[in-house]
């Protein structure tokens, strides 16, 4: 099996062992599921009735480069100003994560609906370069010679001509500007106000691990806060050691054909599958990123962010599994566990385990290069500590893997640029940053933990309890757990006070009336 020791969800995904996370939103490339155009089409419609079509601007492909001359290519981005009233509106900014923008405009509800509304403000979301449809070179963008101008740095600063470019207007020249993100979005978020505070007033870094880097967070951590997940969600039954049996037999069933039957049977594999060990692989492969999927988006509602699930799909996967007895049980336990992800809609024929990719909303090309640079996050399988199959974290092999795409990785390089080593130290000078964090929410693991910069009085870390990952970004809902409804209550009162400490500090002359109900 390939290994690596490394990988991300961003929201959501990452080539690797046993995850294909993106920060944050993970997206998993190992298996295909065959959902019907109609299920595709229906939910393409649920999700774009409210967003704004598509605008561009032209932005440098380099912007740091000596001689200021630069080609261009067009970056995408949505703006909503039906709820602007009148001057200076405040600009609520969500900085694109690592995918399709309109996915991250679908999930954040809290943004472009109830904050709009509270603050009539301009909503604004800009796509990150070389992801969506902003790939600088269309399909030759991750050509090596083109895919090296895809860094933080170029990123934050087309979004910093972006929010310029839209402030450049009359209307808005003295507008307060707050970014959002979750995520990897969340991590630019933070990161934006730190390095640009004169063009963003605060920002709201919504499941942000921005300290999950080497040297910091073990690299078991992730997959240790999984396990706790499932172990915990049913009182009385430990889901996870059903996992962890099941894992382990499904591994020592590859090299078994005898067994090959019992595993198409379990698993309602697509024709003559699996044939190969290499197949089981694949699927073994595929369960582990579903469980750390599942347990990233723990929604109380049912969603279809990563994929259709039905509410708390932890609860639900880990009661359809059942209380098994023999191995074959176990074998059927997994696979009832490993279903709920793939098939919860109902619409899936089998499982195909040819390999391939489901191109979703969250791109992998693009990860994949940043996961090899910039963004080297360190995680592994203890098969100790976790209840998944044995993967030590190694450095070395990162650097092998990295090495087949002609890349280097950079293990100190996000620490080395934006601090989190000393985080009372690193952040003191820091202001109007809110940090949270969802406590059943795995990335938690490399977040701003409460009971830090307690001497930061600008700084507010909220950990919410109930909260997945980036719950709190989401559209209210009446399943929330009552944490997150208080926390955004608390939230929408802070990005208040910033906008109205920025009207403040403008000159009489320049000041006008911000329209805050």
């Amino acid at each position: 099996m390939k290994q690596l020791g490394y990988q991300f969800l961003a929201l959501f995904g990452l080539v690797s062992i046993q995850s294909d996370y993106v920060a944050g939103l993970m997206k998993n490339k190992r298996f295909q599921t065959h959902e019907t155009q109609a299920y595709k089409e229906q939910q393409r419609l649920l999700q774009s009735s409210n967003r704004p079509a598509d605008s561009f601007f032209d932005v440098d492909l380099d912007h740091f480069v000596t001689n200021g001359v630069s080609t261009t290519f067009k970056l995408r981005y949505l703006i909503d100003e039906s709820n602007v009233k009148g001057n200076n509106a405040p600009i609520l900014f969500y900085c694109g994560n690592e995918g399709d923008v309109t996915s991250f405009w679908d999930n954040s509800g809290y943004v472009t609906d109830f904050l709009a509304q509270q603050m009539n403000a301009v909503v604004l979301f800009g796509e990150h370069r070389y992801y969506g449809s902003s790939k600088p070179m269309g399909v030759d963008s991750f050509k090596p010679e083109n895919v090296k101008f895809l860094t933080v740095e170029q990123a934050m600063m087309d979004y910093v001509k972006l929010i310029q470019s839209i402030k450049s207007q009359d209307k808005y020249k003295n507008s307060a500007v707050i970014a959002f993100g979750g995520s990897y979005g969340g991590m630019l978020a933070s990161w934006i106000r730190m390095k640009y505070p004169h063009i963003i007033q605060g920002a709201h870094a919504a499941s942000a691990p921005i300290l999950f880097f080497p040297g910091t967070v073990s690299p078991y951590a992730f997959n240790e806060l999984v396990t706790r997940t499932y172990r915990d969600v049913i009182p009385g039954f430990d889901c996870s050691s059903v996992v962890k049996k099941g894992l382990q037999l499904l591994n020592s069933y590859k090299g078994d054909n005898t067994h090959y039957q019992d595993i198409k049977n379990a698993f309602n594999t697509c024709d003559g599958q699996p044939s190969s060990s290499d197949q089981v692989q694949l699927l073994l492969d595929s369960i582990q990123d579903a469980l750390g999927t599942m347990a990233m988006v723990n929604y109380p509602y049912p969603t279809g962010f990563e994929a259709p699930l039905p509410a708390n799909p932890v609860k639900a996967a880990c009661t359809a599994a059942g209380v098994p007895v023999s191995d074959l049980d176990y074998i059927n336990s997994l696979a009832k566990i490993f279903l709920v992800f793939t098939n919860s809609s109902g619409q899936t024929k089998c499982t195909n385990l040819t390999g391939g990719s489901q191109q979703g909303a969250l791109d992998s090309q693009g990860w994949d290069y940043q996961t090899c640079q910039e963004f080297v996050m360190p995680i592994s399988q203890s098969g100790k500590t976790d209840m998944f199959l044995p993967q030590p974290y190694d450095p070395d092999q990162i650097f092998t893997d990295c090495a087949q795409k002609g890349l280097v990785p950079q293990f100190d390089y996000i620490l080395d640029t934006f601090g989190g080593r000393n985080i009372n130290k690193d952040f003191a000078h820091v202001s109007n940053i809110i940090f949270s964090n969802g406590d059943l929410d795995p990335w938690r693991a490399g977040g701003v933990p409460e009971g830090t910069l307690k001497d930061n009085k600008d700084i507010l870390i909220r950990l919410i309890k109930g909260g997945a990952h980036h719950l709190d970004l989401r559209a209210p809902n009446k399943d929330d757990p009552q944490d997150v409804t208080d926390a955004r209550t608390s939230f929408t009162a802070l990005i208040q006070k910033w906008v109205s400490d920025y009207a403040d500090i403008l000159k009489p002359s320049q000041k006008e009336t911000l329209f805050i109900q």
